[in-house]
């Protein structure tokens, strides 16, 4: 279990990284990156690490990580991905840490005190973590920041119809008033010949049934007005 977790933690990291690069993965090698991969490589590493020399097997998957996924990210960082010079320094620091502590282990390389804590503390990952948690951060905010332009574009373009639609009602309102306004001329014009119309056929069905129809479109046309002025 000991063998194995010191896999996972190597080349967890790295896959992380590497998929959040959006740097693209060749078809041979996309079954490394899937949950499946990432369950059971690391697992596959430590057994024959376990079986044969954990050393050898521990260098050699470090070799691979550090190779890809470096190339991963700086061809991420050659194509301007946001976020993936973030990316490409914590990786590298921490996979540097992680090779180093390799070679000292196998006295390769001389111990410090500060590094002896750094590597007992399990706090190599650190870095690799920081630099993922910033890139998320960063992606997040990019986001909120594109939904609340959306939502500005949205409202001034909602602003923009309102006061259009304010500015047609009021057209037609001005119109609507002034064609009322308007025919109440003719309308007066018409009246005054039926009441001399009437004055000349007094007692006239007909001209009664006249002065009554031109006395309600009168009235008519005035509640309208009013209306048209009111709204």
């Amino acid at each position: 279990v000991q063998v194995c977790g010191h896999f996972y933690v190597a080349y967890i990291p790295f896959a992380i990284c590497v998929l959040l690069s959006g740097s693209p993965i060749p078809r041979v090698l996309r079954f490394f990156f899937r949950w499946q991969g990432l369950l059971l490589v690391p697992l596959a590493f430590g057994a024959v690490g376990f079986l044969t020399s954990f050393g050898l097997v521990m260098a050699a998957m470090l070799l691979a990580c550090l190779a890809y996924g470096g190339f991963a990210l700086v061809a991420s960082c050659c194509r301007d991905t946001p976020g993936a010079p973030i990316l490409l320094v914590g990786f590298g620091v921490t996979m540097g840490l992680k090779v180093m502590a390799f070679l000292v282990d196998y006295g390769l390389v001389a111990d410090s005190v500060a590094f002896f804590t750094l590597r007992k503390s399990r706090f190599l990952n650190v870095f690799v973590l920081l630099a993922v948690m910033v890139f998320l951060n960063r992606r997040f905010a990019a986001n909120f920041r594109r939904t609340e332009d959306q939502s500005a574009v949205l409202d001034s373009m909602v602003a923009e119809r309102t006061a259009e639609l304010q500015r047609q009602q009021q057209l037609r309102l001005g119109m609507m008033a002034n064609i009322f306004h308007d025919l109440r001329t003719p309308l007066f014009a018409i009246r005054s010949c039926v009441d001399n119309m009437g004055a000349g056929m007094a007692g006239s069905a007909d001209a009664a049934l006249l002065k009554d129809r031109v006395s309600l479109l009168s009235r008519l046309i005035e509640d309208l007005f009013t209306a048209a002025k009111l709204e």
